[in-house]
This record gives C-alpha cells, structure tokens and sequence, in this order.
C-alpha cells in the first residue's frame, strides 16, 4: 500500500504543474455531473393540474412547464461538455510544456545529464496527455448519461400533454406516472 501511494505521488509529480488545475477540474466536474445525475433521477413533478391554470391552452402550458423544468438542465449540461471538452487541451497543454522542458535540456550547452532531463520532459508530456484522457473519457460517459435523463423528462412531459389533449376532463384527475424502479428517471428542478 505504501509503495502505491509513492509511486503515485512520483506520477503525479513527473506530469508537472498542470497536474494540479486538472485534478481540480476533474473533481469538480464529477462532482457536480454526479449531484445533477442524482437530481434527475430524483424528480418528482407535481400534479398535471399544476401546469394548466386555465389563462393558457393546454400545449403552451406544457411547453412552459417543460422549458422551465429543461433549460436549466440544458444549461448545465452545455457548460459541463465545455469543460469535458478542456480536459484533453490541458493534457495536450503538458505534453507542449513536457516537449518545451525536453528541448530545452538537449538545448543548453554542456547539459551534464542530459538523459535525465529528456526522460523527464517525455514523462511530464505523456503523464499530462494520459491525465487530460482520463478525467474526458468518464465525463464524456456521464453527459451521456445526463442528455439521457433529459429526454427521458421531456419525454414523459409530451406523453403526458397528449394524455391530456386526448381526454381534457382528466386534467384534474391525471398523475405523473409512478417510478416502477426501472430505467425511467424522475426529475427535480436543479
């Protein structure tokens, strides 16, 4: 156990300075991925007669009520494929700065080790790259996830203004389906 946590810490200190920044964004942005993943399948919408109050027709109350349930999911997730998105330009930002530090040391006159200084360059261009990957690839797993559960809600929010539209009497009486413990998410508003 020891030995994996030294080895580690030489990994994590071989990647350089940019290993810092995407340990943050990596963190956070599973963090918050995660707390909005457990908010969608959590949803629990009130009753159908809460969407119609009367003053509109029966679709521009359901488009309300969707676009006031899904903009704000539709936000987040755009603002999280950004930063999904910046995690292998923050490797690829460490392999430039790994090959600067290679060059450099083949550069400078008289460099007296300098194998140590080229492994070390290489090694903090390819520990970046590989770090940058890592934090993507699950995040780009869990916007899939997410967009998902977003259409699964809006899903439900169209089978249920139809249900309605084809027998307006049952307005009043009318539920939101019941999660059955399957696949299908309930949505709370973020």
């Amino acid at each position: 156990m020891n030995s994996l946590l030294e080895e580690s810490i030489t990994i994590w200190r071989a990647g350089g300075p940019l290993m810092f920044p995407l340990a943050l964004l990596a963190f956070g942005l599973f963090y918050a991925q995660t707390r909005l993943l457990l908010q969608i399948r959590h949803h629990q919408p009130g009753p159908v007669a809460s969407i119609w109050t009367g003053k509109r027709s029966i679709p521009e109350a359901f488009e309300s009520a969707r676009e006031q349930i899904l903009h704000p999911i539709d936000r987040r997730i755009r603002y999280y494929a950004i930063l999904v998105g910046v995690c292998p330009l923050m490797g690829l930002l460490g392999t430039v700065a790994g090959m600067t530090t290679t060059f450099t040391g083949m550069a400078r006159p008289g460099a007296s080790n300098l194998s140590l200084e080229v492994a070390g360059g290489v090694s903090e261009a390819l520990v970046t790259t590989q770090a940058g990957l890592l934090v993507a690839i699950p995040g780009m797993i869990l916007l899939s996830f997410l967009r998902r559960g977003r259409d699964r809600i809006a899903l439900r929010y169209f089978a249920l203004e139809a249900q309605v539209l084809a027998n307006p009497t049952s307005l009043h009486s009318t539920q939101f389906p019941e999660h059955t413990g399957g696949s299908t998410p309930r949505l709370s508003t973020p």
